[in-house]
């Protein structure tokens, strides 16, 4: 209680006491986790990192030397939060009357939202490696808000509760296999949930509001308003054993377009002819280029814009295309520059080339497509030759018969089943069961 001056000077001295005391224990570690945040080590270097680290943190006051002042400076470039420490009454203790703490009774919150593609454009490579190594098994297509009831779930003591509001792929695809499903192999109970309903806001989105327990919870079980006796991590009450297998012999086949990350690689067809025209050898590195929105609108399938592909060359050899690299560096540089990690250091190529897209259809005369995000699953037969985006999948299969088992009804059902969406539509995975 604070009843004048004297009292708010002796608390804020006992602060600046306790922060004191404590400043050595966050500086330690800031230093386990900046080096796990710093890009580019092998296991075996972080385990000799952390061992000088160890070292050097007790033997000295000050930190000089280069790995410690590295290893700070990742801890605080993305603000560093320390559970234990900054809640040790809650993980550890208590008094002799008292059972032992082992974690919160609950969270509640609504996690940011970035999709699982934009995680390392947005929070950088090392960022990424580390929720790698943080939760093995996680998949690079898995949204953000997956991490988060993750994290949360890991912090609940037995018998507490989360309830967290999330886009509704945390039910769905390879962010429902990363998040709820982990959970629930946990030994977690998702006891009440809402599933897929309109944001009340004006984003236009649908979101689940998911609540789970650490330990088994009884039915009734609240789903959508209605009383069932399970709810399962797609948030729905089907009890179904085990995922679905891909097929060996599908291996290969399906594939994610090119994630260019730059619209000045692209152009109207107009700009690409004319290029062309002043030096034919520009049509070496000018290609069509196919997106969800052509697929879906035009009759014939007709790319509205080209692009310029320097694939994985060096920048020595890009130059050798004056005109193209001109536009590349006015265009795509300055915002690449911006950028973290890959996307900078190699601006002239585009963030994902999907290398093993192009090697696959090489000996294809055709390509069979679909728009990655779609009402409708159709897909279509389009040639070869050209750039194809990321807001498609490609099947790498010119045969008629693929055409007809992936148009059939009974592989919409499977994706419909398994897929994430967007918005209500569909998003194909990137992959064949």
């Amino acid at each position: 209680m604070v009843n004048d001056v004297r009292d708010a000077e002796a608390k804020a001295h006992l602060l600046a006491e306790a922060d004191a005391a404590v400043a050595r224990v966050k500086r330690g570690c800031d230093l386990l986790i900046g080096v796990q945040l710093i890009e580019g080590l092998t296991a075996a270097e972080r385990e000799a990192w952390l061992a000088a680290l160890l070292i050097e943190h007790t033997a000295k006051e000050t930190l000089t030397s280069d790995k410690a002042q590295r290893a700070l400076a990742a801890a605080r470039k993305h603000n560093a939060f320390h559970w234990f420490l900054e809640f040790p009454e809650v993980f550890e203790g208590g008094d002799a009357l008292a059972a032992p703490r082992s974690g919160f009774h609950g969270f509640v919150g609504n996690p940011p939202f970035i999709g699982g593609r934009r995680i390392r454009e947005t929070l950088g490579d090392d960022y990424r490696e580390a929720l790698y190594r943080l939760y093995p098994g996680s998949s690079g297509n898995a949204d953000y808000c997956a991490f988060f009831f993750l994290r949360a779930f890991g912090h609940l003591r037995p018998g507490g509760t989360l309830g967290l509001i999330a886009t509704n792929t945390i039910a769905q695809g390879d962010t429902r296999l990363t998040g709820l499903d982990k959970i629930a192999a946990e030994g977690g109970s998702i006891y009440h949930a809402t599933n897929s309903q309109p944001w009340p806001g004006t984003a236009a989105v649908f979101v689940d509001v998911v609540h789970v327990a650490r330990g088994q919870i009884s039915p009734p079980l609240i789903l959508d308003g209605k009383r069932v006796q399970y709810i399962s991590s797609q948030l729905d009450s089907r009890k179904v054993l085990g995922e679905p297998y891909q097929l060996m012999r599908n291996a290969g086949k399906s594939h994610m377009g090119t994630n260019v990350v730059g619209l000045g690689f692209m152009m109207p067809p107009e700009e690409a002819q004319a290029l062309i025209a002043k030096d034919p050898r520009n049509a070496n590195v000018l290609s069509p280029f196919l997106n969800g929105l052509d697929l879906n609108r035009s009759p014939t399938q007709a790319p509205s814009r080209w692009i310029i592909n320097f694939f994985d060359w060096p920048i020595e050899k890009a130059a050798e295309y004056p005109d193209c690299m001109a536009i590349i560096r006015q265009r795509v540089y300055p915002e690449r520059r911006e950028n973290k990690g890959s996307y900078a250091r190699l601006w002239w190529q585009y963030g994902r080339r999907q290398e093993r897209l192009y090697e696959a259809i090489a000996p294809l005369k055709r390509v069979l497509i679909v728009a990655q995000t779609s009402k409708t699953l159709a897909f279509e037969f389009v040639p070869k030759g050209m750039v194809y985006s990321h807001a498609t999948i490609i099947i790498a299969s010119d045969a008629v018969t693929d055409f007809a088992l992936l148009q059939s009804n009974f592989h919409t059902a499977c994706v419909l089943k398994y897929a994430s969406s967007l918005k209500g539509d569909a998003v194909h995975p990137n992959r064949l069961l």
